[in-house]
């Protein structure tokens, strides 16, 4: 349902977004009304993060598929918000429920080193940054190039 009200919300002018949500939730057959509220204040909460006003431009696209190669592995994905400008990528992954203390958990580090790699492949002259949004607290938790240089390292040893 999250995934859902970014998907459409940002899109649409402020004094709309409420009547919108509500046919989007209705429409979700599998989440309680209790849940449901909850969920759509979190996303507010997001949407009116002035640190994120470039993700939720008119320019910025929602719900990217990626595919690609990365280290001779076939990798998919799919990016939930994306700003590109001329110099450079923007791109953020939704999650909801509790911001983890410390460091983003390794296993979102290497979806996040995964797609910023794919995205560098694309964007081979931009500076990529890649951002994780935690819906419950509105919290911005960078993935930092270091972290990302790690996960990849350690992704290695899998193949």
């Amino acid at each position: 349902l999250a995934h859902r009200l970014f998907e459409i919300l940002p899109a649409l002018d402020a004094g709309v977004r409420d009547h919108a949500a509500g046919k989007i939730i209705r429409s979700q057959g599998d989440v309680n009304e209790k849940d449901a509220a909850q969920v759509f204040q979190e996303v507010k909460m997001v949407l009116g993060q002035l640190a994120l006003g470039r993700l939720f431009a008119p320019n910025a696209l929602a719900e990217i598929p990626v595919n690609g190669v990365v280290s001779g592995i076939g990798v998919a994905g799919q990016i939930d918000r994306l700003h590109v400008d001329k110099t450079s990528v923007l791109f953020a992954d939704f999650k909801t429920g509790q911001r983890p203390p410390g460091p983003p958990p390794l296993t979102y580090q290497r979806q996040m080193a995964l797609y910023g790699a794919l995205l560098q492949q694309i964007y081979p002259a931009h500076q990529i940054e890649g951002w994780l949004i935690w819906t419950e607290d509105a919290s911005i938790q960078e993935v930092t190039q270091e972290m990302c240089a790690a996960a990849l390292a350690e992704f290695g040893d899998f193949l």
